[in-house]
């Protein structure tokens, strides 16, 4: 369905150049409330909020149009080649105070049915289904509705197509993956059709065990837990009613697909026992990469939250538009959002959860219940119930590709495969990806941030594996030079303190909270020219248990390098002014870039430089950290930040020029060790 406005585009003459679209807020905002499937994409350009919102108005200038407004959206249409086939691009720029200087970009595709590629409604796609609609009505006692019975028959095809035809899910699943079992499973019906029980599969044979799992946020909700007092009561088996709304939800969907076993955190590992937590934690990878299916409740916010709401099938029918321009030539279009994927899930409750980024990365298949509709992933299909085929050409999606987990979580775990040998799955590609995911993990949040590191151990296990290398508290122990260069989040509020209680070393990503910036350098030697400017003599860190991967304790890194006391000052007009070589220095023209981590104590700061970049010599760039000391040892010290210098930045022509600079008599370290460099530690 389209507004007016939006049909308009579609009339008359074509759009051959860039042209108005709503002059208003208060336009959009009621278009977008009418269903108009292009302004209610639109809507989240001007807006956090649903259109729909008490609060979504407020301090919203330009809500009603004025004369001689600016238009606060506009639209312009070009041609793509997109999968050998040619396609309309439908484009927009909103932004709520005017778009005269551009605005936040939103791209609508435009594939036309004549073209022969079209996408098959649910109903027609629903009639080669083979799931038996007896299981269904008999699992429709563990959810207050009907309206989603059909919908777990697009699941059931997907699933069943994916263990029957699906090569590299079917890797996933090779009998060398199928020796693992947890340690409890919940039992589904098989007694008794409304009870389920807690199973022991410890020591039993779990070759052929299928399982589901259960991604869902806990909230504060009170429901009932694995416990030494539940456990006798789990063990003979409950009444599923008993159950949290989102564990009756994940029963429901598993029993629809003919699956009886269950995994679910809160039900399987002892709520009250740190020791039994610790030991499952460190299986978890396991768990979730053996799985046969995991189950999303990803509109769900707590546990006592509905994944099944009462469901209007209009929602999920693709947007087909009819032209009728008088110059162009006319077809059916069909007609989407290229970010859709993204734009749904990251709206979904259980995305912003920490814990679950790595649920959803190892599992081979998941089944996001996403309130309107189910979407799916495995490592060779992303669908959902308005294209259950697969995406259509050019849709963005936001989780790291089935392509790109199956190389680094499957492939390098299977036996008889070299990364080295493997143009695909290069060391420089898994990188990318690891960092890839720290950015997307640290932008979630954790209810415990001392399960920072543990949240992400799973895929960490599998990243070490695939890379052959050591995992040090976030970072790996062969590229430690590059690794050691990322940033902190940005934050409006200021600098506050660092995060407590202690979770990790200073000069470890974990020790933050917020969204985390990687350097980008992937390799030591990148394109050949990065030469790293110090030594890693030792890099020390405890864990709780013998996991590497775990929680953290405590860290310290000893390093050797060059050595610089600087000072830095807050300026208005280029945030930072930075006492160097007895000079005070300004960011003239970006040469600098400074991203702090947190408060600092004192003012005798130290600058470490790691590493320069000179792949546009004579041009070069000067990775570098800041390091406050701790006072409780000389030469110890703690990072605050990272800084980057460009070519002439500090009155550096040639970037060798730092080991010559004049420090401040309060320069500290542990040993000088020749050349001008110095030997410290970092905890």
């Amino acid at each position: 369905m389209l507004c007016e406005v939006c049909h308009e585009i579609f009339r008359n003459s074509y759009p051959s150049k860039p042209s108005d679209h709503h002059f208003s807020v208060h336009e959009l905002q009621q278009a977008a409330l009418r269903d108009c499937y292009i302004c209610g994409v639109l809507w989240y350009g001007v807006s956090d909020l649903p259109p729909d919102h008490p609060k979504a108005n407020i301090d919203a200038p330009n809500l009603k149009r004025a004369p001689n407004t600016k238009p606060i959206s506009k639209h312009d249409i070009r041609h793509r080649a997109v999968q050998g086939n040619e396609i309309l691009e439908l484009s927009f720029a909103v932004d709520r105070n005017g778009v005269d200087n551009g605005g936040r970009s939103f791209t609508f595709p435009l594939q036309a049915k004549s073209g022969g590629c079209s996408y098959m409604l649910l109903t027609s796609f629903l009639l080669t289904t083979s799931l038996d609609s007896h299981d269904l009505l008999a699992a429709k006692g563990t959810s207050g509705s009907t309206d989603w019975l059909s919908s777990m028959e697009c699941a059931s095809k997907w699933l069943s197509r994916c263990l029957r035809s699906h090569n590299k899910c079917q890797t996933a699943h090779s009998t060398e993956h199928t020796r693992f079992s947890p340690t409890r499973l919940l039992e589904i019906g098989q007694s008794d059709p409304q009870k389920v029980r807690l199973r022991l599969s410890l020591n039993q044979d779990s070759n052929n065990t299928q399982y589901a799992t259960l991604s869902h946020c806990w909230g504060a909700s009170k429901v009932l837990k694995l416990t030494s007092t539940t456990f006798e009561r789990l063990k003979t088996g409950i009444e599923i009613s008993e159950l949290a709304q989102t564990a009756q939800d994940a029963i429901f969907t598993a029993r629809s697909l003919g699956i009886h076993l269950l995994w679910i955190d809160s039900l399987c590992i002892f709520q009250d026992s740190q020791e039994d937590w610790q030991q499952e934690a460190a299986l978890m990878s396991h768990v979730y990469k053996n799985s046969t299916l995991n189950i999303a409740a990803s509109v769900a916010a707590d546990s006592n939250a509905s994944c099944f709401p009462k469901k209007d099938t209009s929602s999920i029918e693709p947007c087909m538009v009819q032209t009728a321009w008088i110059d162009k030539y006319n077809d059916t279009y069909h007609l989407y959002y290229d970010d859709f994927w993204d734009a749904t899930l990251k709206k979904m409750p259980l995305t912003k959860r920490a814990w679950v980024v790595q649920e959803l990365l190892l599992a081979p298949r998941v089944l996001h219940l996403c309130g309107k509709q189910l979407f799916w992933e495995c490592y060779e299909l992303c669908a959902c119930e308005t294209y259950p085929d697969g995406t259509p050409p050019s849709s963005h999606l936001r989780w790291v590709s089935g392509d790109a987990r199956w190389h680094a979580f499957i492939k390098t775990g299977t036996r008889h495969v070299a990364v080295e040998n493997d143009s695909n799955c290069k060391k420089t590609t898994l990188l990318e990806l690891w960092h890839g995911i720290v950015e997307l993990y640290t932008s979630c949040n954790l209810t415990y941030t001392t399960d920072k590191l543990v949240a992400l151990s799973g895929v960490a296990k599998l990243m070490e594996q695939a890379l052959d290398d050591e995992y040090c508290a976030g970072l790996w122990r062969s590229r430690l030079v590059t690794e050691l260069f990322w940033f902190g989040p940005l934050s409006n509020q200021g600098l506050s303190l660092r995060p407590s209680p202690y979770r990790a070393p200073s000069w470890s990503w974990a020790c933050l909270d917020g969204h985390i910036s990687p350097g980008g350098y992937h390799t030591e030697g990148s394109y050949g020219t990065l030469k790293p400017l110090v030594d890693i003599i030792s890099c020390d860190s405890k864990t709780a248990t013998g996991d590497r991967t775990g929680a953290v304790m405590n860290g310290s890194l000893k390093i050797s390098g060059w050595l610089a006391s600087v000072q830095l000052r807050p300026d208005p007009e280029c945030m930072w002014k930075i006492y160097f070589d007895g000079k005070w220095w300004k960011n003239k023209r970006g040469s600098l870039y400074i991203r702090l981590d947190c408060i600092f104590s004192s003012s005798e700061i130290h600058c470490l430089p790691l590493f320069v970049d000179i792949h546009q010599a004579p041009n070069y760039f000067l990775a570098c950290l800041l390091l406050s000391p701790t006072g409780n040892r000389k030469g110890q010290f703690q990072r605050i930040g990272a800084l980057g210098a460009f070519s002439g930045a500090l009155g550096l022509n040639d970037w060798a020029q730092f080991r010559n600079v004049a420090n401040e008599p309060w320069l500290q370290y542990e040993t000088p060790c020749g050349n001008d460099m110095y030997t410290i530690s970092i905890v």
